[in-house]
């Protein structure tokens, strides 16, 4: 038994030893990276000149970035963020980006607004009170129609899972929204566009994939914390860069199916809300929103940034004829709205990463909704609130 014990001693001094240099040998390749243009780092200077050098960026994107790990399993829509405070980003006990909603007039009755979509509509590169969703809460104001606005928007959020969001907040909730409003587009063609989630395009495999620190239980969280780190980043950045950043497009002859099949699933989501609506008497808006591939000339920081988005650009067919698809299956519904189009002529920087939107940006998505959401609150507020 002594002897025992005294190998079990050598075992836990070497494997000590080992995982000292491992992170002493991490630590280094981290160095390493530093002083290589890398996506991140060419994407990071992009994202600081698409906002004109403001002095915030930097700050902003170490509270962004510094927690985008710290993701926690939720019923139904499978994550949501942690709690967390900074000077620019704050999430609430609820694992939803705050909204700075105006002070409301004194006897006012606000509406109740809820807003879902992916990462763009939660408001990744842009100060809370820079997001969609506080520039529409603060539109309404102006409008003379005071509402809290609630950004339910999530990273790497798709369509069907806001649904069932949505269904979970109506289940666990008293207070019942006014106006739902739907902002998707860009994850559910992403969906599609990646050669690694194309032979199962289900939410539940894109998050596997996108934000592997959040099931302890799955067997391959170590091969992905070894993937994640500066070691494996400072093996394989040549080929990540290439890989990652730049896949092969769909081909052509796939792209009339699979824009089908994600139009298809989209307008099954849509009349699922307006089911929802009719029941529990809410009004749902929804855009389909604008992005790169819809962009006719990109401005010199896009096209610096465009390799962080190369599956974008490479697969333009594919976003538009899911745009094309959408707008048929959702044809004559009222309650749909097309806005792909917003920044096609623009020549001036809308996408800091390919991806998200500048805070100007922000303000121009918020102003081309205010119309149709201010239509939507001000016939919610002529009926009856009562049962709520």
């Amino acid at each position: 038994m002594r002897r025992a014990f005294r190998w079990l001693g050598v075992f836990w001094r070497e494997f000590g030893i080992f995982l000292a240099l491992l992170v002493a040998l991490d630590a280094a390749c981290a160095w390493w990276l530093g002083f290589r243009t890398t996506p991140y780092s060419r994407t990071m200077r992009c994202r600081e000149e698409a906002e004109n050098g403001a002095a915030w960026v930097p700050e902003y994107y170490g509270e962004q970035d510094g927690r985008s790990r710290l993701m926690r399993p939720v019923d139904y829509a499978l994550w949501r963020q942690k709690p967390f405070s900074g000077r620019y980003l704050h999430i609430g006990d609820d694992g939803l980006r705050v909204t700075p909603n105006p002070p409301l007039p004194a006897a006012a009755r606000p509406r109740l607004v809820y807003m879902f979509g992916g990462s763009t509509l939660w408001g990744y590169g842009s100060r809370d009170g820079h997001t969609i969703a506080a520039l529409l809460s603060k539109g309404l104001g102006r409008a003379g129609a005071p509402a809290v606005v609630v950004n339910f928007g999530e990273w790497s959020y798709v369509n069907g899972q806001e649904t069932a969001a949505l269904l979970r907040e109506l289940v666990l909730r008293r207070r019942r929204p006014d106006v739902v409003v739907f902002f998707d587009g860009l994850n559910d063609m992403e969906l599609a566009a990646m050669p690694r989630y194309r032979k199962d395009a289900s939410f539940s495999s894109y998050w596997r994939v996108m934000n592997p620190y959040a099931w302890p239980t799955d067997g391959r969280l170590i091969l992905n914390w070894g993937k994640s780190s500066a070691i494996w980043r400072a093996a394989v950045w040549r080929s990540y860069e290439r890989g990652y950043y730049n896949p092969a497009p769909v081909p052509a002859a796939d792209c009339g199916p699979i824009a089908g099949a994600i139009a298809a699933r989209y307008a099954r989501s849509a009349k699922a809300v307006e089911g929802l609506g009719r029941e529990f008497h809410f009004r749902p808006v929804f855009y389909w929103q604008p992005t790169l591939a819809e962009k006719a000339r990109l401005s010199p920081i896009e096209a610096e940034a465009a390799p962080a988005a190369e599956y974008i650009l490479k697969n333009r067919l594919l976003f538009k004829a899911a745009r094309a698809a959408v707008d048929e299956q959702m044809k004559g519904d009222p309650n749909f709205h097309d806005i792909a189009g917003l920044f096609s002529q623009d020549s001036a920087t809308v996408y800091s990463d390919g991806e998200h939107y500048t805070e100007a940006a922000n303000a121009r998505v918020a102003l081309r909704m205010l119309p149709d959401v201010l239509r939507a609150v001000q016939k919610a507020g002529k009926r009856s609130r009562g049962g709520r």
